[in-house]
Order: C-alpha cells, then sequence, then structure tokens
C-alpha cells in the first residue's frame, strides 16, 4: 500500500472532480510523453497557450451580433506569441480584454459603428465554456514544459496548476516547477494555482514565493 498520495493521484482526482457535476468541465488528456510533444488538443501549434478552436465557438455564440471576420481577428490576435513582450503589461493588457470586453468597430449600413467583443460572460457562466487540459506540452523559448492541468474559459487559459504530492515542499515546486515555466513558457500570462495536497496556493504572473496563501481543506 502506498504510503503518500502521489501526483498522479491528485491530478486523477481533480480531474473526475471537474469533470462530474456540478462543474461539468470538459477534460482533454494529452499525450505526456515527452518524445512526442504534439500539437495538442484545438491548437495549431505547439507553442499556442490558448485554444484557438474553442475560442472562436465560444466567442460566436457570446456575440451573436458581431461579424465572424471580427471574431477571427480577434482570435488570431490573441493566439500569438507574446514571448517578447512585458509579462507585466501584457499580462494586464489581457486582463483588461477580459474584463473589460474588446473595443471594435463594425460596417453596418454603409456607416462605421462601434461595438464590444465579449471574452467571458460574468453575469451567466453557464455560457461558457470550462476545459481542463491535463499534461499539454508547451513549447517556449528555451524547450517544451508541461503544466499538470491548465484550465481554460472559452479556450483561454486563466488557471495553471501544479500538483505536487505531500513529499515535495512548497519552496522546492516553486523553484524547481513555477520559476522555471514563468522563464521558459512565459506566454502563459494569466492567472496561476499551486496545489499541493490540503494546500492551494494562488499566485499571479509576477509573484514570488511570499505571495503564497495556504488554505487547508
Amino acid at each position: 500500500m502506498k504510503s503518500f498520495i502521489s501526483e498522479d493521484d491528485i491530478e486523477q482526482a481533480l480531474l473526475k472532480k471537474l469533470k462530474d457535476s456540478p462543474f461539468n468541465y470538459d477534460v482533454i488528456l494529452c499525450n505526456p510523453a515527452q518524445d512526442n510533444p504534439d500539437n495538442g488538443p484545438h491548437r495549431d501549434s505547439v507553442d499556442q497557450c490558448v485554444l484557438p478552436t474553442i475560442l472562436y465557438d465560444s466567442l460566436i455564440k457570446l456575440n451573436p451580433n458581431i461579424s465572424k471576420e471580427k471574431i477571427q481577428e480577434t482570435v488570431k490576435n490573441l493566439s500569438k506569441n507574446f514571448t517578447d513582450k512585458d509579462i507585466v503589461e501584457t499580462n494586464y493588457k489581457l486582463y483588461q480584454m477580459i474584463r473589460e470586453k474588446i473595443k471594435i468597430t463594425e460596417k453596418r449600413n454603409g456607416k462605421e459603428e462601434f461595438d464590444f467583443i465579449n471574452l467571458i460572460d460574468f453575469e451567466n457562466p453557464e455560457n461558457n465554456n470550462f476545459t481542463a487540459v491535463s499534461q499539454m506540452w508547451i513549447k517556449g523559448t528555451f524547450g517544451y514544459r508541461r503544466p499538470d492541468v491548465l484550465i481554460f474559459v472559452n479556450g483561454l487559459p486563466l488557471v495553471f496548476i501544479e500538483l505536487k504530492n505531500e513529499t515535495v515542499k512548497i519552496q522546492e515546486a516553486f523553484t524547481k516547477n513555477l520559476t522555471d515555466y514563468k522563464k521558459t513558457i512565459p506566454n502563459i500570462l494569466f492567472v496561476y494555482w499551486l496545489q499541493e495536497k490540503v494546500i492551494l496556493v494562488k499566485i499571479t504572473a509576477t509573484s514570488d514565493k511570499n505571495a503564497y496563501i495556504k488554505m487547508h481543506t
């Protein structure tokens, strides 16, 4: 009998929890083999950190009055690789897009009109698509990395989960994993979470180890 809960045990329990009611997330399991870093689900390339297909379908659903051309343009812009950009500035801009919508112009009846593209429906959460993706390879500046679980809302990566068993210390998880991820795959710029047994830790893309908050369950 195992004397501790393994990382895989935690991951499988988490995915089952998200897949079952009341969450009802879509769950996608990627190939974890290092010699097969495929593009994973709904992506055009292995360096993409969004799910463009899901993003497009979600934006069409949430913005029925916006042309498909404008939706496609928005998906293309959000699917860019932001590695060469300032991480803080880019993170804030993307955050503003999510909270305040994206202002666009549409030509209607021969006139240019202002409108907004909504990325997430905060008032009606059931209108959004929630997807948990396990072991998705991401190509970064210096190689490939494979986060344990990424949670996407409408194809946008909003939650980053790194799982560690009870034998691994928080300091080690931060130093060896999250710090490395921020350097290697900085294209992940949204809200990150770290899960270790009974400790749930929330940090942002620019947090240091002192930003951890322990929440015992």
